[in-house]
């Protein structure tokens, strides 16, 4: 039974994280006034805040006694289903906060190309 309960909130879960994919501008709006070094750990901190989050939910389940011989008690599995849900989105918008990161690399400042057109001037030498 545990196998068919983790089976479904599995495809929940990634059904979500496909929602999440096509949504056409992730709402992350709020992280133009962030600097960037705060956005990179809040990243990081959103990143550890899932994974504590998910087995501080696993950890509770199994000292209520959620694991039964049967499979998840009905309260487990939504709690683990909900958490995981909490978990996909955190990621979710601690890899747009990294790509944020990256696309300001990219783009914020023209660089000179690396060869310049030759006008003829540059080529005539000056006697010694």
């Amino acid at each position: 039974m545990i196998w068919i309960q983790g089976l479904l909130s599995f495809l929940v879960w990634v059904g979500y994280g496909f929602w999440q994919s096509r949504r056409p501008q992730p709402p992350l709006t709020f992280t133009r006034r962030m600097r960037r070094e705060v956005r990179g750990l809040t990243a990081a901190a959103l990143l550890l805040v899932a994974v504590a989050l998910l087995f501080g939910a696993l950890d509770a389940v199994y000292r209520f006694g959620g694991f039964r011989p049967q499979g998840l008690a009905p309260w487990a599995w939504g709690l683990v289903t909900v958490v995981g849900l909490a978990f996909i989105h955190l990621q979710t918008l601690s890899l747009a906060l990294i790509v944020t990161l990256a696309k300001d690399s990219v783009t914020a400042g023209r660089t000179p190309a690396s060869t310049t057109q030759n006008t003829g001037e540059d080529n005539e030498q000056t006697p010694p």
